[in-house]
């Protein structure tokens, strides 16, 4: 007896590749959303642990540091500072006017291993890349762009400065919780030391 065995039609077999399509598709943006996202708070995180660390080393040491965050695409960079060692006025010190890092002899540079944040913007509101963290050796902090203090006055934070950290390709929104985008993160330095996650 024969048995007729009938296959699947050209319109089923297309139906099924256009379906396995899209869920992969699907599936692959997905992927690369959450790893833009995984890398964002990585180095997120990173600045988060390198501003905490100086922080506690000047008021540790009771002399000023500063940290300059500059922006060579795509990656961001952080250079630390102090007054020279040679400098004993920098244990009176309350702010980072006497670290002259256009000049050798009057800072010295403290060397970080891991300073480079990839593929990472580190933005002021303002939208300014090279930005200045000085940490007084007292506790205080205050952030500066080209010679002036830098606050985010877009949001109700008592214009404390606030830092950006996102992705080098993404658009930049700082301020007002409905314009803030999703990988991105921020930091708001308070003048006691303390700096918080405000990124929610």
């Amino acid at each position: 007896m024969l048995v007729s065995t009938k296959g699947f039609s050209l319109i089923e077999i297309l139906v099924v590749v256009a379906i396995v399509g899209i869920i992969s598709t699907t599936g692959f943006m997905f992927l690369q959303n959450s790893l833009k996202d995984a890398r964002i708070q990585n180095e997120y995180i990173h600045a988060e642990q390198l501003l905490k660390k100086y922080a506690k080393q000047s008021l540790t040491s009771q002399v000023p540091i500063q940290i300059n965050f500059s922006h060579n695409s795509p990656n961001t960079t952080a250079l630390i500072y102090t007054m020279s060692e040679d400098d004993y006025s920098r244990f009176n010190k309350t702010d980072c006017n006497d670290i002259n890092t256009d000049n050798d002899s009057e800072h010295d540079e403290i060397t970080e291993n891991n300073a480079t944040f990839n593929n990472v913007l580190i933005k002021a509101c303002d939208g300014s890349i090279d930005i200045n963290i000085c940490f007084s050796g007292r506790g205080g902090i205050t952030g500066e762009v080209i010679d002036e203090e830098f606050i985010d006055e877009a949001i109700d934070n008592g214009s404390r400065p606030t830092i950006y950290i996102l992705s080098s390709k993404e658009d930049f929104s700082c301020g007002l919780a409905s314009d803030k985008k999703p990988n991105q993160r921020q930091l708001t330095l308070y003048t006691s030391g303390y700096i918080e996650d405000t990124s929610e």
